[in-house]
């Protein structure tokens, strides 16, 4: 349990400080943002936390933010031969076309059916390479315990 606020200090919200130039909210994992000035009365200070706060829009994660994560570890940097780099940045641009903007949990196997079936007709190697791929990234999303459901 964290110690008590200083009760001069006591009005206001979590996450909230005072400091010599202002009201900072700071969030532990979170960059600090300064909320208002070292001279704003409590009730600018509500205005403008209030503003701060209807300001804050919760992005949601989509496969697309998930893929760019998994293009950005270790293991895609460092253990995968350039050539494969390249193939799975073609298959990439195609598999983002269709599930990009969806949440990764939002995924369903088969979803990826209709996707391969499509696909298929025309390409069927392609096909087969591109939902490797899909799972690749699902996989090293579950392993690096970002929460994806298959």
């Amino acid at each position: 349990m964290g110690r008590r606020r200083n009760p001069e200090n006591a009005w206001m919200p979590p996450h909230v400080a005072r400091y010599k130039n202002g009201y900072q909210f700071h969030k532990h994992g979170e960059p600090t943002k300064h909320i208002a000035g070292p001279d704003a009365s409590q009730a600018e200070f509500w205005v403008a936390y209030e503003k701060y706060l209807a300001g804050l829009v919760q992005k949601t994660f989509t496969f697309a933010d998930l893929v760019e994560l998994y293009f950005a570890s270790p293991q895609y940097t460092k253990h995968i031969k350039p050539q494969t780099q390249k193939d799975y940045y073609r298959y990439n641009q195609r598999v983002l076309a269709v599930f990009g903007e969806m949440e990764p949990n939002n995924i369903t196997s088969p979803l990826v059916q209709m996707f391969m079936d499509a696909r298929g007709q025309q390409y069927p190697t392609a096909a087969n390479r591109e939902r490797t791929f899909v799972s690749i990234i699902f996989r090293w999303g579950e392993g690096s315990r970002i929460r994806v459901n298959r």
